[in-house]
């Protein structure tokens, strides 16, 4: 059985690299894994971009976006992420 890994990418106005980064992880050829976009209540176009980007592409993973109400910052918003990972799972940071 392959590795499962889980990509986290915790994002704060990343308008300008969220494509990039998104479309990365949504690229890969691997099939066993799932992405969590956590846009961390950005105050530019960051979460208009993220929904461009997963519309557009075509992918074998499971995406969640989580849309904070408030800034938690990364440390915060990855070890919750961690926490709810599936079991057994390799942690992937963006």
């Amino acid at each position: 059985m392959a590795n499962h890994f889980t990509i986290i990418i915790p994002s704060y106005n990343n308008e300008q690299w969220a494509k990039k980064c998104l479309g990365s992880a949504l690229g890969q050829d691997y099939d066993n894994y799932d992405v969590v976009y956590i846009n961390d209540c950005s105050t530019d176009n960051t979460a208009g971009v993220v929904e461009q980007v997963i519309k557009e592409t075509e992918t074998k993973a499971e995406v969640r976006v989580i849309s904070n109400e408030i800034n938690r910052k990364a440390l915060y918003n990855l070890y919750h992420q961690i926490q709810d990972a599936k079991e057994g799972t390799i942690i992937v940071t963006l």
